[in-house]
């Protein structure tokens, strides 16, 4: 899978959370675009940031997270960087340890290894 399938995909699997990350990702660069998908990911954590903080049922986005992971598999090199600094060093950003630790339960593990190599340490700790 290439990143432009992944986020053409995910757009229409997750309408939701989609919205609300083109509506980040607006007012920050512009109306969304394909080309564009890699800093789309970093929307797209942001508003997954938003509802942590709101302490939206992480189940709202196990689905979703199970969904990433599953494209890393025989994902291109774009789409792994992509995960890796795009969406998973952006995600659990300055969420309280307390807030995160629903969401990082139900973060795969290869997601969550992204996490620890870019910042050292979980989002609890």
């Amino acid at each position: 899978m290439t990143l432009i399938e992944l986020y053409n995909s995910l757009r229409e699997r997750y309408p939701g959370i989609s919205q609300k990350a083109d509506g980040l990702h607006t007012r920050l660069w512009g109306p969304p675009e394909p080309d564009f998908a890699y800093v789309w990911f970093e929307s797209l954590a942001i508003a997954i940031n938003l509802e942590m903080a709101a302490e939206v049922d992480p189940a709202t986005y196990k689905s979703l997270l199970n969904y990433l992971d599953g494209a890393l598999a025989g994902g291109s090199t774009e789409l792994r960087d992509c995960l890796d600094a795009g969406f998973m060093e952006n995600l659990f950003w300055q969420i309280a340890s307390v807030k995160a630790r629903p969401y990082w339960e139900i973060t795969p593990k290869r997601l969550r290894e992204f996490h620890v190599a870019f910042h050292g340490r979980s989002p609890l700790a």
